[in-house]
């Protein structure tokens, strides 16, 4: 498999949470100034410690979204590495275009059948999706634990936006495609990671089930090779990306691995 890696945007997404989390800390240390040398602003203190609190925790989440080994993308690569050169995934796309409205995809497997759009979350633990409603179990002290990562939120809904902006964003380079031949995927690439699925428009895997999953979308040829290198370069381009880098089949310390 053919990797593209925009390490320019990871590393500004590493810095972005190191300065939330920064910002977060001092907003709640002023708190503590303000409510020492200021008793009669006591209202204004609260504020203070209620928004110092929002902006460490989503400066916390966003760190170890970033900064935890594996990313997402990272186990996604590994999960996938055994997929031949006829396929190629696209790690956070630049899309820049300023009348984008909603989440850019973060992953993209551009293949001879199509596009996939992957809405991953890296987190462990066990999940349940009925329809388009999702629900992570939780149990004892992980209950009030808010500095996991990667918020689970809704992906079902996410993938669905990113893959309208995907579309939007080809069209508005000139390159169109049928509506079917772009999909959408939610997967959890964490080994932890189990989910119960009741109902869900969208396919649903966890780290197990992913290769399996690409590998029985199958080989027939809906998007011709001209139009697959079109939406592969537009897709890498901007500052600081790598790529397409052809991915090793087999990882360090794996043996008997064989392409598909």
């Amino acid at each position: 498999m053919r990797v593209v890696r925009n390490t320019g945007y990871i590393k500004r997404q590493k810095r972005t949470s190191r300065f939330l989390v920064w910002v977060g800390v001092l907003v709640l240390a002023s708190t503590i100034l303000v409510t020492q040398f200021q008793p009669n602003w006591i209202l204004f203190g609260y504020g203070l410690l209620i928004l110092g609190f929002i902006v460490f925790s989503n400066g916390m989440q966003e760190s170890t979204k970033w900064n935890g080994k594996p990313r997402a993308d990272e186990a996604i690569d590994d999960l996938l590495r055994r997929l031949n050169d006829r396929y190629t995934i696209i790690h956070y796309p630049e899309m820049l275009e300023k009348k984008l409205v909603g989440r850019r995809p973060e992953h993209v497997l551009v293949y001879s059948g199509g596009v996939m759009v992957i809405t991953a979350r890296s987190l462990p633990g066990k999940f349940k999706v009925e329809g388009n409603r999702w629900k992570r179990e939780r149990k004892g002290l992980a209950k009030i634990m808010i500095f996991g990562g990667d918020p689970l939120k809704n992906p079902s809904i996410e993938c669905v936006e990113q893959q309208r902006v995907l579309r939007t964003f080809l069209e508005a380079r000139g390159i169109s495609i049928d509506e079917d031949l772009i999909e959408g995927m939610v997967a959890f690439p964490h080994p932890k990671a189990e989910v119960e699925i009741i109902s869900s428009d969208l396919a649903v895997v966890t780290a197990k089930d992913l290769y399996p999953a690409i590998r029985d979308l199958g080989t027939e040829a809906r998007l011709h090779a001209k139009l697959r290198d079109q939406i592969i370069e537009v897709l890498s381009q901007g500052n600081g990306v790598e790529g397409p880098i052809t991915l090793p089949q087999q990882s360090k310390g794996t043996k008997g691995a064989h392409a598909t």
